[in-house]
């Protein structure tokens, strides 16, 4: 089958699906990547029919399969793009229901300032060089492991403060 590229963590919160962890991340970018092989391919075989479509399984080089795909399917560039869109239509009108993911903060929480969230100095002081202000940006920085001077344990507070708030606003009654 056509070899995608894996999406990264950064790609992900771009697209405002923030994860928890990193291995959730890594997780779920991989079942994304499975699934829009499976429907380029389905939608491939469709487009060649189902007995050309199995001389593609004879292909053993990524050469091989670009080669039959430009003979076999001219149309395959469109046929990725469109379920490209397919999939990220599909992704951002269920996001909400993905386990794992932290950009869906309500919007009280999003305006929180960082100051709010009781971290270290240290924690404070690197989200303040990077430009960060509010949770909301904090959620849509991505990943925290890029950021200039912030450690480990700065990351490892940070994100365990974020699921803390988050957990209390959850856990507040609605009037």
């Amino acid at each position: 089958m056509i070899d995608f590229r894996r999406l990264s963590r950064k790609e992900l919160a771009d697209n405002g699906l923030s994860f928890k962890t990193a291995a959730e991340a890594d997780l779920f970018a991989d079942i994304i990547t499975e699934e829009l092989e499976e429907r380029v391919g389905e939608a491939i075989t469709k487009a060649v029919g189902e007995e050309k479509s199995r001389e593609f399984e004879l292909c053993t080089t990524q050469e091989e399969e670009a080669e039959w795909l430009r003979k076999a399917c001219p149309g395959y560039p469109e046929i990725i793009i469109e379920k490209e869109k397919e999939l990220n239509r599909e992704i951002m009108e269920y996001r909400d229901r993905i386990p794992g993911v932290i950009g869906n903060a309500p919007t009280e929480l999003k305006n929180m300032t960082i100051e709010e969230m009781d971290l270290s100095l240290r924690s404070l002081n690197c989200l303040k060089r990077a430009g960060l202000h509010t949770v909301g940006d904090l959620l849509e920085y991505g990943d925290l492991s890029n950021m200039r001077s912030l450690s480990q344990s700065c990351i490892e507070e940070i994100q365990n403060r974020l699921r803390e708030i988050n957990s209390r606003k959850e856990e507040k009654p609605k009037d």
